[in-house]
Formats: structure tokens, C-alpha cells, sequence
């Protein structure tokens, strides 16, 4: 195998489980065992894509001029936050901060106001528009639903107020759960919410991760994968990989979505990622709400741990993409 001038790919068949011992034996001698050919071809087939990747050259991040510079003064409060990330060494960011950060990158998020009391609530309530959502601000908490942290479709005064005590006394049974307040934001209904997000890989580095979001994302697993940097063309096939694509599509009388502002904002989102080089953990969101050309990121994460975080993404990431 070792002298053959093509590679050898060989295979063979048993009716037990292979052992620790024997996987061990055929490692030390080069040889790496896969669960049936399907998988060795599609691992073959990721090492090509990972290698022409390297191949290219990234000229910087994605390029976007708003309307309005300005940030909304939320963002703008906690913006300062974000030129001391060691603040948020080894934990998730606080929301407003995380917003800040995916504001500075162009990628539109749903308006929303901390609130920090029921009255506080219903105010921001009344000047975002009903229904609202209630999200637990709190950077112990990451997955908010889980432990009661979120109320949704709120249509009154009522709701919101009882929706607030709800879901601070649901982060108050988290132990040690440090409180920002509740965010309240508007709800947006029809479209398709998607997943979007990057995770720190130990072999391959940022992988960005695209699929069907919101509740159904650990139901049905429809997540396409791409080691960054990843080009227009490459976020344009994940969303095509998808078993939900036809959602984007159009089908049932839904607003077919713009594919091409879509790209833009995901390749936006993995900027954000690689902009916090060596520190970077996990950057998601939670849904992306996406109809027709309308698209809002709903939720959003940062985690990052301690380390240096001046090295560039081209440090971060070997080569980047071209769009």
C-alpha cells in the first residue's frame, strides 16, 4: 500500500464490532478504519474541498454600506464593551454586547429593548408593537427555552407582565445565573428560521454550520458544513444541500427568499466569527428569520475563551475565501 503510485483504499467486512485494540494496532501502522465505504468516500470528499479551499485568497470581510451608520442606542451604549473582549474570557457575552458585535458586521437584528422590571416590559412592549417575545438576558443561560427563559406570542399588558415574572423566576431556579433583565422584541411570523452559526473545530479549525433552525434543529439535524473560509459559492450549496431548500424556495404560498442577500448576511455572520481570532469557542444564531428579502437574526450567542485575540483571520483560519 505504502509503494502503491495511486492510493489504496481497502476494504473488508465483519460481523463484530472491531476492537480498541485492533483500531489501535491498524493506526500505528497508518491504516484509519471508517464504518462502510459511504462515509470513506464522503471523508475523501471533504479532504478535496478542504484542500482546493487552500487554494484561494480572501481579500477581507464582506463589504456594507448601511443606510444609517449609526447604531440604535442600545448598540451604541454597549459597543464600548466590545474593545475589551477579555471581559468575556472563558463565558458567554452578555446579549447586548453579542449585539453589538453582529451590528458592527452589518448582519440586521430584530430591535429589542432590556427591560428590568414588568413596567419596563409593557413600556418597551408598547413602543415595539404586539405580539412580543420575552428572551431571559443572562450570560449563564445559553439555551433560554430549556430552562423556561423565553415567552412568546405575548398580546397584551397582562401577558407581558405575567410572561416577565415567568420567565425571571425560571432563571432565578438556575444556580448562580447572573441576570441582565429580559429582552423584549417584536414577533415575526411566516418566513423559514434558520441556523447559522460557527463552531471551533480542534482539527479544522472554524466550521460554519447553515440549517433549518428555531425548535426543529436538534428534531430533524438539517445542517449543512463547511470548514472557513468559505466562498459565496459554498454557502450558496449549503443552502441547496438542505432538505428544508424548498422552504426557501417559495413552496405553500411563502415568500420566496433572496438567496443573494441571504449569502451575504451568513458569510457576514462567519466575519464576526473570525474576527475574534484565537478566542473565538462558538458564535450562533437562533433563529435567522428569513422572508423574502426581510431577514433578522432573532437570537444570538457568543461564547469565547481565554487566549489571544490579536492575530487576524487570516492567522485564525490559514487562508480565506474569495467572494
Amino acid at each position: 500500500m505504502a509503494s502503491a503510485p495511486i492510493p489504496v483504499v481497502a476494504v473488508g467486512s465483519t460481523c463484530v464490532d472491531v476492537t480498541d485494540y485492533a483500531r489501535d494496532l491498524f493506526g500505528r501502522h497508518g491504516i484509519h478504519m471508517l464504518g462502510g465505504i459511504e462515509l470513506g468516500i464522503a471523508a475523501i470528499g471533504s479532504a478535496l474541498r478542504w484542500a482546493e479551499g487552500r487554494e484561494r485568497s480572501w481579500p477581507g470581510p464582506v463589504p456594507w454600506s448601511p443606510a444609517n451608520p449609526a447604531l440604535p442606542a442600545a448598540d451604541r451604549a454597549a459597543d464600548g464593551a466590545l474593545q475589551d473582549r477579555s471581559s468575556h474570557a472563558g463565558r458567554p457575552w452578555r446579549e447586548p454586547d453579542a449585539r453589538a458585535l453582529f451590528t458592527s458586521f452589518g448582519i440586521p437584528v430584530v430591535p429589542a429593548v432590556l427591560a428590568d422590571s414588568p413596567r419596563t416590559a409593557t413600556a418597551a412592549a408598547r413602543r415595539l408593537g404586539y405580539p412580543v417575545a420575552l428572551r431571559i438576558s443572562s450570560a449563564r443561560i445559553t439555551h433560554k427555552s430549556d430552562v423556561g427563559g423565553v415567552a412568546l406570542g405575548l398580546l397584551t399588558i397582562a401577558d407581558v407582565r405575567a410572561g416577565y415574572r415567568r420567565v425571571r423566576a425560571s432563571a432565578a431556579a438556575v444556580h448562580g445565573a447572573d441576570v441582565d433583565g429580559v429582552m423584549v422584541s417584536p414577533v415575526r411570523t411566516g418566513g423559514v428560521e434558520l441556523l447559522v452559526g460557527v463552531n471551533v473545530d480542534p482539527v479544522f479549525g472554524p466550521v460554519l454550520a447553515v440549517g433549518l433552525g428555531g425548535i426543529w434543529v436538534e428534531v430533524f439535524g438539517d445542517v449543512g458544513l463547511r470548514v472557513l473560509p468559505a466562498s459565496r459559492d459554498d454557502v450558496l450549496g449549503m443552502l441547496g444541500e438542505l432538505r428544508c431548500a424548498p422552504l426557501l424556495s417559495g413552496t405553500r404560498g411563502r415568500n420566496p427568499a433572496d438567496l443573494e442577500a441571504l449569502t451575504t448576511i451568513i458569510l457576514r455572520i462567519a466575519d464576526a466569527a473570525l474576527s475574534l481570532g484565537n478566542s473565538l469557542r462558538s458564535l450562533e444564531v437562533n433563529p435567522l428569520w428569513v422572508d423574502g428579502d426581510r431577514i433578522e437574526a432573532l437570537d444570538v450567542l457568543v461564547i469565547t475563551t481565554a487566549g489571544p485575540t490579536e492575530d487576524s483571520p487570516r492567522d485564525r483560519a490559514g487562508t480565506n475565501r474569495t467572494d
